[in-house]
C-alpha cells in the first residue's frame, strides 16, 4: 500500500485557508469595511495635479468675473459717492463688500429662551447672499445691505427668497436699500436713499 504524497495534505490546508480569506474579504466588503479602503487605493490622488481625469473626477473653472454686468455699471458708481455718504453719516469712511454671505452678516438670536430653533433660523438665510454691503472702514460693522434687482428677481421664486431676506434683515435691524437694475446710474438718485438708511437707528 502506498503512502500519500505529503504534498497533498499541504495542497489543502492552503486551499482551505484560501477559501476562508476569501470568504472573510468578501464579508468585508459587504458590509462596507473595505470598500472605502479600495475606494481609496484605486481613486487617482487628488493632490497630484495630473491632466489626465476620468469622466467622474470634479473639474471647475474661474468666472469670468466676481460682478455681472449690470453690477458693473452700478457699482463704479455708488464708489463714486461713498465719500458723501461717509461724511453725511457722521463717520470717517466706508467700505463695500462684494458677494458676502446673509449668514455673514446676521446670526440667529438666541436670547429669547431655551428651545430656540437655532438652526432651523439658521438654514433659512445660510444658502442667500447679498450683492454688497456698505461697512464702517474702521470698525468693519455692517451698515446697509445693497440689493441689485434685474429681471430674475421678477420670478415667483426670487420673489419668495427676497422676501425671507428682507424679513430676515428687519429682524436683525439692518437696513436694505434696492436698486432697480439699469444700463446707467445718477450718482444723487443713488446716494440719496442711502444716505437715509445710513441715518436709520438701528435695533
Amino acid at each position: 500500500k502506498k503512502a500519500m504524497p505529503t504534498t497533498i495534505p499541504i495542497l489543502i490546508l492552503v486551499a482551505v485557508v484560501g477559501i476562508a480569506f476569501l470568504i472573510v474579504v468578501a464579508a468585508a466588503f459587504l458590509s462596507g469595511d473595505l470598500r472605502g479602503f479600495f475606494a481609496r487605493l484605486l481613486a487617482p490622488d487628488a493632490s497630484k495635479n495630473d491632466s489626465k481625469t476620468g469622466p467622474d473626477q470634479p473639474r471647475y473653472r474661474t468666472r469670468r468675473a466676481l460682478l455681472t454686468d449690470g453690477e458693473r455699471a452700478f457699482f463704479p458708481v455708488l464708489e463714486s459717492v461713498l465719500p458723501d455718504l461717509a461724511a453725511h453719516s457722521g463717520r470717517p469712511a466706508l467700505r463695500i463688500n462684494y458677494k458676502p454671505r446673509l449668514a455673514d452678516l446676521i446670526e440667529p438670536d438666541c436670547r429669547g429662551g431655551t428651545g430656540t430653533p437655532y438652526m432651523s433660523w439658521l438654514g433659512s438665510i445660510k444658502s442667500k447672499h447679498t450683492d454688497a454691503v456698505l461697512i464702517d472702514a474702521e470698525s468693519y460693522a455692517p451698515l446697509c445691505v445693497i440689493e441689485l434687482d434685474d429681471k430674475s428677481h421678477a420670478t415667483a421664486r426670487a420673489r419668495k427668497s427676497d422676501a425671507v431676506k428682507d424679513a430676515a434683515l428687519a429682524s436683525a435691524g439692518l437696513p436694505i436699500v434696492r436698486f432697480k437694475a439699469r444700463h446707467a446710474y445718477n450718482p444723487r438718485e443713488i446716494a440719496k436713499p442711502l444716505a437715509g438708511a445710513l441715518k436709520t437707528p438701528r435695533t
